[in-house]
């Protein structure tokens, strides 16, 4: 029997929900193997998704990643009971066995755009607990700066992170 278009889509957000991180489109198909949603169906409701503001996406070295928006939440919040609770415990057993492995790919993001003035203008956050705990512009003069800047931040986010708190913490 085939889910209806409209328990595909809180399907997809109770992902994002149970996950309580932003994850990538491969993450959230992976968590959606063991239901009736495929990888084609899943990216088109994430689209719809997008274009309904119940999600949205940061850029995380040139591929997207989707966070759930506070309408999203809402949404899944109050309608969560319409999805078969055995897709609800396929879901949340499929996070419980993979959500650690998942959220470290996702607690340093970085992208780059290139500014009027002929730089490169590289953005790196790093997140906790889903929230932004450090937000980084750095201006780089080429693109092989750039790109080494993003390379970088995934394995020093923290350390950098543990920098800054200590030297801003003395009094």
């Amino acid at each position: 029997m085939k889910t209806s278009f409209s328990e595909e889509i809180l399907t997809v957000l109770y992902v994002l929900f149970r996950a309580g991180t932003a994850l990538k489109s491969e993450h959230i198909v992976d968590a959606l193997e063991d239901t009736s949603i495929d990888y084609f169906t899943a990216h088109q409701i994430l689209e719809h998704l997008i274009n309904t503001k119940s999600i949205f996406t940061v850029k995380q070295n040139g591929s997207d990643v989707y966070m759930l928006s506070p309408i999203g939440k809402d949404a899944i919040e109050q309608f969560y009971p319409l999805i078969r609770a055995s897709v609800r415990g396929t879901i949340d057993k499929y996070l419980t066995e993979n959500l650690s492995e998942m959220i470290s790919s996702m607690e340093a993001l970085s992208s780059c755009c290139f500014s009027c003035d002929n730089k490169y203008h590289v953005m790196l956050k790093s997140f906790d607990d889903n929230r932004c705990i450090m937000d980084i512009t750095l201006t780089a003069e080429d693109s092989s700066a750039a790109e080494l800047f993003m390379k970088n931040w995934s394995g020093a986010a923290p350390e950098i992170y543990s920098f800054i708190m200590e030297k801003l913490s003395k009094s």
